[in-house]
């Protein structure tokens, strides 16, 4: 399902890249949802919409909504990642829905949904917490920066210091209004070089928390056995398959079955 804001009665159609995948009408309060007729395909899309009011100029949206939508053999609680994108990077990525919860994560509670860069090649963290707390981030126990969750409970954060390239340990604190302590997110991960952030290309995918080259390779070409294909274009960066880390960019090389 796709819903969105327009002129009201105006036409809107729906694009994933150059391909149509929906067009209705905003409503007499500018409000439009829509649900396509076909599930969009696995694999990275970029969304966005186009709107006509009669007697004025197609308006295109300045937001796009980069998805990353799971392949055929996903299990059943694998979820699309949603980012909300600003035109040539003018403001931090958005995450809108993040992939698998991790194993016991409830509603509220901490999580890691995104690491992205923004225009500046600054890190951009996101994720979800319990309305009320605020979120204090450490990079290699330095602390970096801290927010507090909005009322739908996201947050984000971009750290206050500039980070070295390479690989860091994370470390996630959720504190409730009397100060104490009720949820911790630790994990690895890695800071991509400025040349490669501003060479980002289609193709290329920023790793997120709790994938795995078999994810990857499945999301993208229907067959987490081509997970091969991703480890020998990346092999410069990848010491063990096993072991990739949020943050790292990687190309998607195509392959047969994407041709």
């Amino acid at each position: 399902m796709i819903a969105g804001r327009a002129e009201p009665g105006a036409e809107v159609t729906v694009n994933a890249g150059t391909d149509v995948v929906a067009v209705t009408k905003a409503d007499a309060y500018g409000e439009w949802v829509v649900i396509p007729d076909r599930p969009l395909g696995g694999g990275p899309k970029e969304l966005s919409i186009t709107a006509v009011t009669p007697g004025q100029a197609p308006v295109r949206s300045e937001q796009v909504v980069t998805v990353v939508v799971p392949g055929p053999n996903a299990p059943a609680e694998e979820r699309a990642v949603a980012v909300l994108q600003a035109p040539e990077g003018a403001a931090a990525p958005r995450v809108l829905q993040g992939g698998v919860p991790d194993p016991g994560v409830r509603a509220g509670e901490l999580t890691l949904d995104a690491v992205q860069y923004d225009a500046t090649g600054n890190v951009v963290l996101n994720g979800k917490a319990r309305q009320g707390t605020n979120v204090q981030v450490y990079v290699d126990d330095r602390p970096v920066g801290g927010t507090a969750a909005d009322p739908t409970g996201l947050w984000q954060v971009t750290p206050t210091e500039t980070l070295d390239v390479g690989r860091h340990d994370l470390r996630l604190e959720q504190i409730d209004a009397t100060g104490a302590l009720v949820a911790k997110v630790q994990l690895p991960f890695m800071r991509a070089a400025p040349e490669a952030i501003r060479a980002l290309a289609p193709g290329e995918v920023i790793v997120q928390p709790g994938a795995s080259l078999w994810r990857i390779a499945r999301n993208t070409y229907g067959r987490g056995t081509l997970y091969t294909v991703i480890f020998l274009a990346n092999a410069q960066q990848i010491r063990d398959p096993d072991l990739i880390y949020p943050g790292q960019i990687f190309a998607l090389p195509a392959t047969p079955a994407t041709r």
